[in-house]
């Protein structure tokens, strides 16, 4: 056994199985690495050495795909271990590598901190409505997998915690595995290493950050800080000085106009109902493009004019010169078919700086949803004429964006990750947890002559429990990027969408500080316009007075969950109450079931 410390924390290493152990020295807390399954991975070679600002251990592991050179490091003064882990050659990577071992705590009060959109916590204990083990969330998009919107997972007792932050998470997955624990069966996470076009290619860098209060808010927050220190925290505010225009996204709903919705009759009807921001977008391409003409009025009512865009399908006719080529030289062709195959990186690069200036001479759209660029699984590509990895075809989509942001508009993409934020205004998908949704809820009956994201869906029990339940959610992506970038929902599960569930999506939109997503036609529109103009009202009318700020805490003030509360920079907060009973504050105030309190400051639970 080895040991390697500082002044926060003492890291146990087993030479014998690769397994090392943190003591937080505070508080005499053990975090014990836990190893999945039968890894036959040793440790050789073992130093520790002490430098003036930190120390470290060095070690050389077998029993993996590939020899690794392993490094870890503990910065004087502060709860955190980095792991730097190096193949020692260039040798084929035949496998995925899964190390370190994660860390667990005891399942019987130990919940997964999981940032899948916006966020959720989930038991480590295993349940029988949800079997989660065996996932493998992506870290560089959809594959179709899930994926998650943040580099890293938690653990936390819901007091204490640890974070896992994966620094170099193009060629990587976190998985959840069975365990156990002193007898008892769990789910832990685990990290696995993928190669990068065929190897290990570079030093891949995981850092840990153990904190000793605040449950999960502590982590996020302290996400936060890491994601500021890595550039991919760039306010709505510094964004709005570059774009005035940003400012109409501050209390706007994102609206899709649909078929006889593309009417500026229409348009005019929500200005007249109290309806003063939006983006007002219209689905889909050529023929659907609305006249030039049409998008200007809808500019000259102080709305944004939105366009949908792609750039990572690719047209058959462009197949041969710019799709992403897999290694044996077949294009990545699209899960749907049709002919469809994935363009890459770089030709999508060059069609957005033709494409996007010619479109807005024609119409000037003054928002763009960019779609699937910040969802879409980050790819390899082997075409000699553009070969990338998934690092350099992030690299790509970045500069694609960065393009969209130079000519004036506010621009939106369908989900996000972390190297978009620094461009991206506002991303429609986090909201929406649509892998807990129940079999069915997808396949809805249409009719003729209506668009299907206009029929209603009928929720199940997973997603009235798990995908849109007050006990399991957490807002972590707000704690991380809430004042960087505005969220909505997924244009599956609008607010209006899911079977009575609209009171519900429009109190987590409040709760979250974020903006509503509608799709209209105009008897849609006029069937429910009260309903509507009250959404904008509760749900616009918040995020107008704290859609600059960062979310600085998350509790709840029940013990069932049912009333939560958050905070916000500028000292305003938030109380929502999901449950039937009223809620009754320190200071005397009731919160009505099924309704919200704006309060300042803070309210004692």
């Amino acid at each position: 056994m080895k040991t390697l410390e500082n002044e926060k924390i003492t890291v146990e290493f087993d030479e014998s199985n690769a397994l090392f152990s943190v003591i937080v020295r505070e508080t005499g807390d053990v975090w014990r690495g836990i190893k999945p399954g039968d890894y036959p991975s040793k440790a050789e070679d073992v130093s520790v050495t002490s430098f003036p600002y930190y120390g470290e251990l060095k070690a050389h592991l077998s029993g993996f795909s590939v020899p690794l050179e392993l490094r870890l490091i503990v910065p004087r003064g502060s709860p955190i271990l980095k792991v730097r882990l190096k193949a020692k050659s260039d040798l084929q990577m035949k496998s995925d590598i899964a190390y370190p071992y994660q860390f667990a705590i005891s399942p019987e009060k130990g919940w997964l901190v999981i940032p899948e959109r916006e966020g959720i916590l989930l038991p480590m204990k295993p349940v029988s409505d949800l079997p989660i083990e065996d996932t493998r969330y992506s870290l560089f998009g959809w594959r179709p997998s899930p994926f998650l919107s943040m580099p890293w997972i938690g653990v936390t007792d819901l007091k204490r915690g640890y974070i896992s932050i994966v620094e170099t998470p193009y060629d990587a997955e976190i998985g959840l595995e069975k365990a156990s624990l002193e007898g008892l069966p769990l789910i832990r996470p685990q990290v696995f290493w993928l190669p990068s076009r065929g190897r290990f290619a570079y030093t891949r860098k995981l850092l840990y950050y153990f904190s000793n209060d605040g449950g999960y808010v502590s982590l996020a927050r302290y996400y936060s800080e890491y994601a500021r220190s890595r550039g991919f925290y760039v306010s709505l505010r510094e964004k709005a000085e570059e774009n005035p225009e940003v400012h109409k996204l501050i209390g706007a709903a994102n609206i899709w106009v649909w078929e006889d919705a593309r009417d500026i009759g229409i348009i005019r009807e929500l200005k007249r109902s109290g309806i003063e921001k939006a983006i007002i977008s219209f689905p889909g391409v050529s023929p659907q493009d609305p006249p030039a003409r049409l998008v200007e009025e809808i500019n000259g009512l102080g709305f944004l004019a939105g366009r949908y865009d792609n750039y990572n399908i690719a047209r058959p006719e462009e197949c041969e010169e710019n799709a992403i080529r897999m290694e044996d030289g077949s294009p990545f062709e699209h899960p749907h078919g049709r002919g469809r195959v994935f363009r890459c990186g770089k030709p999508g690069l060059e069609l957005a700086r033709w494409l996007i200036p010619e479109d807005l001479r024609e119409r000037r759209f003054l928002a763009r949803l960019i779609d699937t660029i910040a969802s879409q699984e980050l790819r390899e590509c082997y075409d000699p004429r553009h070969p990338m990895s998934r690092g350099e075809n992030a690299e790509y989509r970045a500069k694609l964006l960065a393009f969209a942001v130079s000519q004036g508009i506010v621009v939106g993409s369908e989900d996000v990750m972390d190297w978009a934020v620094p461009y991206l205004h506002y991303s429609e998908g986090p909201m929406s947890l649509e892998r807990f949704m129940d079999r069915g809820m997808r396949r809805v009956k249409v009719p003729e002559g209506l668009d299907f994201k206009l029929v209603p869906m009928v929720p199940g029990p997973i997603y009235g429990k798990y995908g849109l339940g007050e006990y399991y959610r957490v807002p972590l992506y707000e704690l991380v990027y809430h004042g960087a970038i505005v969220t909505t929902w997924h244009w599956r599960t609008s607010n209006h969408r899911v079977s009575g569930m609209w009171d519900r999506a429009d109190l987590f939109n409040i709760l979250y500080g974020n903006m509503p997503l509608w799709w209209l036609s105009r008897q849609l529109w006029r069937d429910n316009r009260d309903r509507f103009v009250k959404c904008y009202r509760d749900v616009c009318g918040w995020h107008e007075r704290i859609g600059f700020d960062e979310m600085v805490d998350h509790r709840w003030l029940t013990e069932d969950r049912a009333v939560q509360e958050t905070r916000f920079s500028s000292g305003l907060g938030v109380i929502v109450n999901f449950g039937d009973e009223p809620y009754v504050t320190a200071e005397g105030k009731t919160v009505k079931p099924r309704n919200y309190l704006i309060t300042s400051p803070r309210v004692a639970g």
